[in-house]
């Protein structure tokens, strides 16, 4: 606190609580989903399966829409996925959540060129969106992202030629941006095999 002459005081010994933050971060967007069996490979962009927010929350803070303009405000330089099967998690077959290649080895992660450097983690940081930092730049910033979502991550799922259910896979996902970096995940749904 300060007195009227803007010098600091102690104004009591009491502990008080202090909380810190992040200044943005991930919500995963609701009813996407992708099907086991399209024509054997499903691409998947990352811009369709996250939003972002920052430190107000989603209310004030939301970062989609007409404030996608707020990812360059914030500078997000880069997406990290990791599609290596011991850090993918699934509910495949049990129900219950775990690592992919304790439950099947035909479910194949890669990234869009086919490469079986999918198998590990992968960073997208050839995009640039500071130019877009400002209000009035946002609808610019939108076609920008629409016509290179391949630029902020893009993994190729392979089926797993099993007529399975319904599950979930859960890929560990990193963002980075001006003042740091976070851990996150997005969720694929997969339903049941088309065509069996």
């Amino acid at each position: 606190a300060n007195n009227g002459c803007s010098v600091a005081t102690r104004i009591t010994d009491a502990p008080f609580t202090v909380s810190w933050q992040r200044p943005i971060n991930m919500k995963e967007i609701e009813n996407k989903v992708s099907y086991d069996a399209a024509t054997n490979w499903t691409r998947i962009y990352v811009l369709d399966y996250i939003k972002l927010f920052d430190w107000r929350g989603e209310g004030y803070g939301y970062m989609w829409d007409n404030q996608t303009w707020f990812w360059a405000y914030y500078n997000v330089k880069y997406i990290t996925i990791d599609t290596n099967p011991a850090h993918v998690m699934t509910n495949m077959h049990s129900g219950e959540f775990k690592a992919l290649d304790k439950i099947s080895t035909k479910v194949e992660l890669y990234w869009e060129d086919g490469s079986v450097t999918g198998k590990s983690e992968r960073e997208f940081n050839a995009f640039n969106i500071l130019p877009y930092n400002a209000a009035d730049r946002n609808n610019a910033l939108l076609a920008y992202m629409e016509a290179n979502k391949a630029l902020f991550g893009t993994i190729l799922y392979k089926d797993n030629g099993d007529n399975v259910t319904d599950f979930d896979l859960v890929i560990p996902v990193k963002i980075g941006y001006e003042w740091g970096e976070f851990e996150t995940s997005l969720t694929l749904r997969i339903e049941r095999t088309a065509g069996h």
